[in-house]
């Protein structure tokens, strides 16, 4: 066990390094230099210059120590990720989302696999029968249904016409309010894919020998 953990960790570094390099490919290479877009569409060359020196630019882009790409890897090591275009640090921003983000991201995992697992045990259970049937052609539906078709009909129906929910965040509420609807769009219009996965998985582990040995014992 401890050889397999020792050798995802090595296998882990080069992953990390080969996302990195792409990313600052991305960001530095192909997006440009935004010294001007951030200094504004009026400003003269000594305040770009300002600008360029301030947000690394105006070093070299990998044959150096002190490069960008360098740089690139020391901010994301550090979790130092510098300034947005409004001058704001992006790890600030970053700090005032997790909140929102984990309290609709974490319900919406816990719910879609909690109930894809107890649908999928009694599917796995109920093979070969109508409600099988039924069930795997309600996900295929659900499946191919757009992800923004359940939000223009959740946000229609459950928060316009029977205005059980809001519409929009309502930031003099609790945050619970805002997010429960979110949440059950999110958990229904994944459901179909997940139920169908654990479904699978369920029919080959119901073929295993220690299950036939346990239903063998009774």
């Amino acid at each position: 066990m401890t050889a397999y953990i020792v050798r995802r960790l090595l296998y882990m570094i080069p992953i990390v390094m080969g996302v990195l390099l792409v990313t600052f490919c991305l960001f530095t290479l192909v997006g440009g230099d935004i010294s001007q877009q951030i200094a504004g569409k009026n400003a003269d060359a000594e305040t770009i210059a300002e600008v360029r020196h301030e947000y690394g630019f105006d070093k070299p882009l990998f044959l150096s120590w002190d490069s960008q790409f360098f740089d690139h890897f020391k901010k994301a090591f550090t979790f130092h990720f510098g300034r947005a275009l409004d001058r704001e640090k992006i790890s600030e921003k970053i700090l005032r989302g997790v909140g929102p983000s984990l309290s609709l991201t974490i319900p919406m995992f816990i719910g879609t696999v909690v109930i894809s697992i107890s649908f999928a045990l009694i599917v796995a259970f109920l093979r070969g029968t109508v409600w099988d049937h039924v069930i795997v052609i309600l996900c295929v539906a659900g499946m191919s249904i757009p992800y923004l078709s359940f939000i223009i009909f959740g946000q229609y129906f459950f928060a316009y016409k029977l205005d059980w929910f809001p519409i929009f965040y309502a930031p003099d509420r609790p945050m619970g309010y805002s997010v429960i609807l979110p949440a059950l769009i999110g958990i229904v219009a994944g459901l179909g894919s997940s139920l169908r996965f654990y479904r699978t998985i369920m029919l080959d582990e119901i073929r295993s020998d220690y299950v036939r040995t346990a239903f063998a014992k009774g």
